[in-house]
């Protein structure tokens, strides 16, 4: 993350791009999270027939929307550096919750093919009896939902990876402007009053008084110096008199 943003999409302000991301976070995460739900009971793709995949998916897509809304309570009401700092760590989380998530469901989806097949046909063949003599279109269309769903679970997890990528990115440059502006007006959103610091050092004026006591002093000396000398002259001449 050593490139720094300034904008969102390059012309939206970057508080507003976070707030966008995590509204669709939120919203996309809920949609998705419901959706596998149902597929559970009462879908007819292959994510009902790999329900331990879907499992991990809802899950997983529950995490993110929890996370979204996590996120637009933080720019709302806890908008300070630290917190966004913390916030983008846990998106690194979310990241690597993803990525094993999307990756898990896709050995399992792959290794168990032929379970997941046989499980569509029967759930097919049950449902059509008067079909039962064509368990080869059956298989072609168990064969159809599977490449669908893998294709969709691979799509999501890309796309879902990328984002979070960029919403890290948002993040961590939304959290180093915020701690910019808190320099100056601090985490309370008040201007700071900094204090004027004068470029001389302080001891200088000090050691010009120092010094003008010394020259006074000096003078002082020369001159009782000088008068009692005089004095001692004036009484040597009256003794010679």
């Amino acid at each position: 993350m050593a490139i720094q943003m300034t904008k969102f999409c390059y012309c939206i302000s970057l508080k507003f791009g976070f707030i966008i991301l995590s509204s669709l976070f939120f919203i996309g995460g809920t949609i998705a999270t419901v959706k596998y739900s149902l597929d559970i009971t009462i879908g007819e793709n292959l994510f009902r027939y790999a329900k331990g995949s879907t499992v991990s998916l809802a899950a997983l897509y529950s995490f993110l929307a929890v996370g979204g809304l996590f996120g637009l309570f933080i720019v709302t009401c806890m908008n300070t550096s630290k917190m966004l700092s913390d916030y983008s760590k846990l998106e690194f989380g979310f990241i690597g919750l993803n990525i094993f998530f999307h990756i898990k469901s896709i050995i399992e989806i792959v290794l168990c093919k032929s379970a997941i097949i046989t499980e569509c046909v029967k759930s097919i063949y049950n449902k059509n009896d008067r079909d039962s003599h064509q368990i080869e279109h059956l298989i072609d269309v168990c064969n159809e939902k599977y490449d669908d769903g893998l294709i969709i679970i691979i799509s999501l997890g890309v796309i879902s990876i990328l984002l979070l990528v960029y919403f890290c990115m948002v993040i961590i440059s939304y959290a180093q402007q915020r701690k910019d502006d808190e320099f100056v007006t601090g985490p309370s959103g008040h201007n700071r009053v900094v204090p004027m610091v004068s470029n001389r050092p302080n001891n200088i004026p000090n050691a010009n008084v120092a010094n003008a006591a010394n020259a006074a002093n000096a003078a002082n000396t020369n001159a009782s110096a000088n008068a009692n000398a005089n004095a001692a002259n004036a009484s040597d001449g009256s003794n010679a008199v």
